[in-house]
């Protein structure tokens, strides 16, 4: 970090509580990748959610404003951890606005306060996206963590069903008439046109897929658990039919059939199987306790489990047990 200016601070670490005597709230960017139980938190809350969670932590000095009037656009849950601090809510311009309609604040400032209360440790608040709002500690130091959730949203799933409209018919890939910028009876035919492509993107369409799509996009949005994952790939030059393995315990995974076999999703990639190896896939998947390539229920022989169980470990879904 570089230095204030003559005679001020020179060291980063300086620099930090300089500005914190004076006010300024010291904010700890996505805690979720560097504490592990606010990591293990966001991972629970993301497979009840269907959603991406993300955690930030506020320390606010006594008597001090963290961020001036703003709203986020992703819905907050806000955590209060230590001391207390003093909430505004106020009118909102815009309702669940997206995430390029970022927080215009008006000259006049947010206006009057629509609601104000305090929050206490333990003490739990949510705000859905586009709540203007703002918050001052009291006699204390205040800290709190807020949990950004990032769900999937409809415009996100309309876009891909145009998208896909679009990428399988030619019609929406053609070109308005020569000439219709400057020619009314033009654009009043390109008109006519464009509301007939529209009607037709219903029917165009799969509306089970696109969810399906969505779903698949929902795991994405959920970080990989992958703890350890190193040793298991180093393990799997001495792995037997009789070494103890067990799926990830947090892990989020999909299996659906396709025309091809099996597809099976985790960790936002996908991995596709035989059909005929289901009732050895579906035991893996199911299993809650460690077990081993022998224990494996279905029609392959040993081997065959052995090499299933290394598939599995080497993409991540298995660990060494």
């Amino acid at each position: 970090m570089a230095a204030s200016g003559p005679g001020g601070p020179s060291n980063g670490l300086e620099v930090l509580y300089d500005l914190y005597r004076r006010g300024s709230t010291v904010v700890f960017k996505f805690l979720h990748e560097r504490w592990e139980p606010l990591g293990r938190l966001c991972r629970t809350l993301s497979g009840e959610f269907s959603a991406g969670f993300q955690a930030n932590a506020y320390l606010t000095p006594a008597g001090a404003q963290g961020l001036t009037s703003h709203y986020d656009t992703h819905d907050v849950f806000v955590l209060q951890v230590w001391g207390s601090k003093h909430w505004r809510l106020y009118e909102s311009p815009d309702e669940l606005p997206l995430a390029n309609q970022p927080y215009r604040r008006p000259k006049d400032g947010a206006g009057a306060p629509v609601r104000e209360f305090d929050l206490r440790p333990g003490d739990l608040m949510y705000m859905p996206r586009g709540t203007v709002h703002d918050a001052t500690s009291n006699d204390e130091a205040s800290l709190h963590i807020t949990l950004g959730v990032l769900p999937v949203l409809w415009s996100t799933v309309l876009k891909d069903a145009l998208d896909r409209a679009i990428e399988g018919d030619p019609r929406y890939r053609g070109a308005l008439p020569p000439g219709f910028a400057l020619d009314p009876e033009l654009r009043d035919g390109a008109a006519a046109t464009l509301a007939e492509l529209l009607a037709s993107v219903a029917g165009a369409v799969d509306p089970a897929d696109l969810v399906e799509r969505a779903a698949s996009r929902a795991l994405v949005g959920r970080r990989p658990v992958l703890d350890g994952h190193l040793l298991d790939l180093e393990g799997l030059r001495t792995l037997g039919p009789d070494t103890r393995v067990r799926r990830r315990a947090e892990l989020l995974w999909s299996l659906r059939p396709e025309d091809t076999g099996l597809q099976l999703e985790f960790h936002g990639k996908v991995v596709r199987l035989p059909a005929r190896i289901e009732p050895e896939l579906r035991y893996v998947l199911d299993a809650v306790d460690p077990f081993t390539a022998r224990d494996v229920t279905g029609r392959l022989d040993v081997e065959g489990r052995l090499v299933l169980v290394r598939r599995l470990l080497q993409e991540g879904l298995l660990t060494l047990a």
